[in-house]
């Protein structure tokens, strides 16, 4: 069994003792609505694995511990550690690839979830391989989402793969241009452009602000952006569908009314 420096025990501990995650995550976890999902496989573009990514006012510290832990174990390159802060995370990652079905990525991969905590178990099983974030194109600050006031908002395009980035910043541009109140999310392997910010009451909701089946859109003006835009675009293009008798066919992904995400809410 490989196991982990006692850094890396204590960072648990801190955590755990802290209320902000259980073990197997380490991580403060938000209920905020997840932004991406898992990409396709890109041989063009670099990948590294993401050992553990944490969220809020104690993700610097805890990136820290768990980096200076994965530098001392045998059998990891500690040149190939790295410790990446951003305005909302703080990841360790390691390594570079060619992509997901690169044989070393899945040998390292394979390597970092068997390390072991002592009596702990295997915090890295979570571990996964993401695309290396590609730099944020410049925009106009009160076009990205995480700068809007409000609770809900209304998805409308997908970008995936390089050139990701790019692609949605030039559609918010677009559409700001039009008179569209658009904005850009990035996430680590997704970004999404949405229209508008509506307060929590613009959808209906139950209990505790816990939705009833599909949301339910009451605002006028969230309703009238959703009879214009009533379909997702998937990098700039509707989903194509490809039947048992060999045909393709197109299919509609239908937009989607989401939470805008908090400062401190999980990016997995």
């Amino acid at each position: 069994m490989r196991t982990l420096s006692k850094d890396y025990i204590i960072v648990c501990v801190l955590i755990s003792v802290a209320g902000l995650a259980g073990l197997a995550g380490c991580s403060e976890s938000q209920n905020n609505t997840t932004l991406f999902s898992s990409p396709t496989s890109n041989n063009n573009q670099d990948w590294q694995i993401v050992v553990k990514r944490f969220v809020g006012p104690s993700r610097r510290r805890f990136a820290q511990l768990i980096y200076n832990s994965l530098i001392a174990v045998r059998g990891l390159d500690k040149h190939k550690v790295r410790k990446i802060d951003s305005d909302s995370s703080s990841a360790v990652v390691y390594g570079r690839y060619n992509g997901l079905d690169d044989p070393r990525a899945q040998r390292d991969l394979k390597f970092i979830k068997s390390l072991a905590v002592p009596n702990q178990g295997y915090p890295f099983l979570d571990a996964h391989l993401e695309p290396v974030p590609e730099p944020n194109p410049p925009i106009n600050s009160q076009y990205l989402l995480k700068n809007a006031t409000g609770y809900w908002t209304l998805q409308i395009a997908r970008f995936y793969g390089k050139g990701r980035k790019r692609a949605a910043v030039d559609m918010t541009n677009e559409l700001r241009k039009k008179g569209i109140p658009a904005y850009v999310y990035h996430g680590p392997v997704i970004s999404i452009v949405t229209i508008g910010a509506y307060p929590e009451n613009a959808v209906k909701a139950g209990r505790k602000g816990k939705l009833i089946g599909q949301p339910i859109p009451v605002n006028p003006s969230l309703r009238r952006w959703l009879r214009k835009f009533p379909y997702m675009m998937i990098n700039t293009q509707y989903v194509v569908f490809k039947s048992n008798q060999g045909k393709k066919k197109s299919a509609r992904i239908a937009s989607q009314i989401i939470r805008i995400p908090s400062e401190n809410g999980s990016l997995w």
